[in-house]
């Protein structure tokens, strides 16, 4: 609540301060539960404040995506990259190959996770981006592979071994013995 206080006080102070709409976004965002509505009203709010940019217009596939309407999502990411070209972040290809999986079509999200790592830099990368490539990937030595390097990735022991069992899982429901062990 202090955090939202404070960033409310200060667009207050400067209605064009964009950075607090855009933290406000995320706020409201991630909060448990996630309230879309107030999410949706900070990210028009920041567009307003800042450049023009179709890179902007990636709170709103964020949000489809955040909302499950995976068609929304991976219709405004393609927007963003008919507008912005080779300029498109890599986070962009990232979210379409995410909304694609979310929508079971594996082989449609393929293209884009290769594009997000053909893009991404190197401390852009986080384990579960690899998770998901294997997930994408379909074949049982990607999905190993990927979830032993998201594995190596994370400096959390607590994580790293919740990581390794959903890869031993991921392989037990396969009944693929070799890879579970």
């Amino acid at each position: 609540e202090l955090f939202s206080d404070i960033l409310n006080k200060a667009v207050a102070v400067d209605p064009k301060f964009a950075p607090a709409y855009y933290d406000l976004y995320y706020y409201n965002l991630q909060r448990l539960p996630p309230d879309f509505a107030a999410a949706q009203n900070y990210a028009t709010k920041f567009t307003a404040s800042t450049d023009q940019d179709p890179q902007n217009d990636y709170l709103v596939a964020q949000t489809c995506w955040a909302k499950k309407d995976y068609d929304c999502a991976i219709n405004t990411a393609k927007g963003i990259i008919s507008k912005a070209g080779d300029q498109t972040k890599a986070r962009t290809y990232k979210l379409l190959a995410s909304a694609y999986v979310g929508k079971g079509d594996t082989a449609g999200a393929k293209q884009y996770i290769d594009q997000y790592f053909a893009k991404a830099k190197e401390e852009e990368i986080i384990p579960q981006d690899y998770i998901l490539r294997g997930q994408i990937g379909g074949n049982d030595s990607i999905v190993f592979d990927s979830y032993v390097k998201a594995a190596q990735m994370d400096s959390v022991c607590d994580s790293k071994m919740k990581t390794l069992q959903e890869g031993v899982d991921f392989f037990k429901n396969k009944n693929n013995k070799v890879k579970e062990a």
